[in-house]
């Protein structure tokens, strides 16, 4: 999965999960999960914004992010 996708589904992330979020605080944020592989990725993100790790609806929803952004 190239970096673009990864970034555009992060930021998709943020906004349903951080929408007050900064600029700052995003860009900050999308780099640093950038730098791992996917599913800790969202693990992380999940636990840092949300409080607990990503369930089966959460991952449904990134694996239809992941598919619509294949598909574009």
């Amino acid at each position: 999965m190239s970096d673009i996708i990864k970034d555009k589904i992060y930021r998709a992330f943020f906004s349903e999960f951080a929408p007050d979020i900064s600029n700052e605080s995003l860009e900050s944020n999308v780099k640093y999960l950038l730098s791992k592989d996917f599913d800790t990725a969202i693990d992380v993100a999940y636990k840092e914004f949300t409080g607990s790790g990503p369930g089966i609806e959460q991952i449904n929803y990134f694996n239809e992010l992941l598919g619509k952004e294949q598909q574009s």
